[in-house]
């Protein structure tokens, strides 16, 4: 009655009644009406097989309850209650139930492809060969040497290529350099806690300093390239990307002290992540490494003052002023780290000074880079140097020395940078307009600043 009354208003079709009427005669133990209800139902339905085989098993019959079970399984391999299914008969039976020949189908097609997506993973190399070559192995300052990157799909099918594909694009470069014996970073701790000692550091604070500046320079020598000139490799496809082997910061270490042998290797990591150390080979990663290039030095046993002198000797090579000034900058910083007296300075200005108007413009213009490029301790903030420098720009210009000192601009008024505003080339004055207009905004927020201060000091 209670049940009649939970389905008042509720319509059924001819068949969901039927199959409820069999399903209700199971639970009250009527077996005999229940499989009469059910089983002409079962062949097409499956609630009413799965209802014929729950009745089985009610009435004591686990061989004819597994019977149906494994029929339903057979049936409905794909869906939740042909599983279901499969487990009630398998422990009904006390043992393992036979697959339907579909799901053998099935397994031997993921047999076939599972093995190949394994190996994708365990072994990234089996569908994608990275491979770097430097196209000299020896070269001297002034020299080139090329980097070329090679990616290739060495899989049996084509692959996606970016950021996110089973192909990454993006590539990670991280260098091995050797100057004059001593690996950096690493190989300069002695030192950065030699000078963190001398400016009054504890020795515990000195070596964390020291170790934070390593991790600062390493990370600055990292340069990441993105091959993302394709969206897809076919089989034995391959993007290659040639750069100079002096790139970035780690080229600029080893082409700045001519005066030490340096040899520069690059690493790439293909497919990195960020990781708690940096960044570390992710999924389906693959590496590769250069051979080394060795970059010769120019005169490492030259003393600083012999090398200062040959500028008094004319003409004078480009080699002896990266020699001269390499040289001059090796001996500016060490005696600023043992705080001595600094009488070189002097001299090498002087020989500037006199050198400079028998230059040619270029050549000039390669000093001028050649400074900003060595940050020398003693020279930074040298007032008559500077000018120097500018005024024989000045005498002998080129675009790119005047470009270069509009950047180096610090009045709007400086006759270097109305030189660049007054430049025939579109890109010197686009550079010395950019410039000034960040002189005017600097000295409007001073003149702003000073003003609040003074209105916040009051009368």
């Amino acid at each position: 009655d209670e049940l009649a009354r939970g389905m008042a208003g509720v319509e059924l079709g001819a068949e969901a009644k039927q199959r409820y009427d069999g399903w209700f005669a199971a639970l009250q133990g009527e077996y005999e009406s229940a499989r009469q209800l059910l089983e002409p139902l079962a062949n097409d339905d499956d609630q009413a097989l799965w209802a014929l085989a729950v009745t089985e098993e009610r009435a004591g019959q686990p061989a004819l309850a597994a019977e149906h079970y494994t029929r339903l399984a057979d049936r409905r391999s794909f869906s939740a209650l042909g599983t279901a299914a499969r487990e009630r008969a398998t422990r009904l039976l006390g043992r393992p139930v036979p697959r339907a020949r579909v799901a053998e189908e099935l397994d031997e097609l993921a047999t076939r492809v599972a093995p190949w997506l394994d190996r994708m993973t365990d072994e990234p190399r089996s569908f994608m060969q990275l491979t770097l070559t430097i196209d000299r192995s020896v070269v001297d300052h002034l020299d080139e040497a090329t980097l070329t990157i090679d990616l290739r799909n060495v899989s049996s099918t084509p692959l996606g290529v970016g950021p996110n594909a089973p192909i990454s694009s993006r590539i990670l470069l991280t260098p091995r350099i050797i100057i004059d014996r001593r690996e950096v970073p690493g190989g300069l701790r002695a030192l950065l806690v030699a000078m963190q000692l001398q400016r009054g550091a504890r020795p515990d604070q000195a070596e964390a300093r020291a170790a934070e500046e390593i991790r600062n320079i390493g990370s600055g020598l990292l340069e990441v390239v993105d091959l993302d000139r394709k969206l897809r490799l076919e089989r034995n496809e391959s993007i290659t990307m040639r750069m100079p082997a002096k790139i970035g910061t780690a080229g600029k270490l080893v082409s700045n002290d001519v005066t030490k042998r340096s040899t520069l290797t690059w690493r790439a990591t293909q497919g990195f992540v960020p990781g708690d150390q940096g960044y570390v080979p992710g999924p389906l990663c693959v590496t590769g490494q250069s051979s080394t290039l060795t970059i010769t030095s120019l005169g490492s046993e030259t003393p600083t003052e012999e090398a200062i002198a040959r500028l008094k000797e004319l003409p004078v090579s480009i080699n002896d002023l990266y020699l001269a000034t390499s040289a001059f900058k090796n001996t500016s910083i060490a005696t600023a780290m043992n705080r001595e007296e600094d009488e070189l300075t002097t001299t090498f200005v002087n020989t500037m000074r006199d050198l400079l108007p028998q230059l040619s413009a270029t050549d000039r213009a390669f000093l001028l880079l050649r400074f900003s490029e060595l940050e020398i301790p003693s020279l930074r903030a040298d007032a008559e140097f500077t000018d120097i420098l500018l005024r024989a720009v000045r005498e002998a210009p080129t675009e790119i020395s005047i470009a270069f000192a509009s950047i180096k601009s610090v009045d709007v008024d400086d006759a270097v940078l109305a030189d660049g505003l007054a430049s025939d080339d579109p890109d010197t004055v686009a550079i010395a307009q950019l410039r000034r207009d960040q002189l005017v905004a600097h000295a409007a927020a001073k003149a702003k600043a000073l003003e609040a201060s003074g209105a916040a000091a009051g009368p």
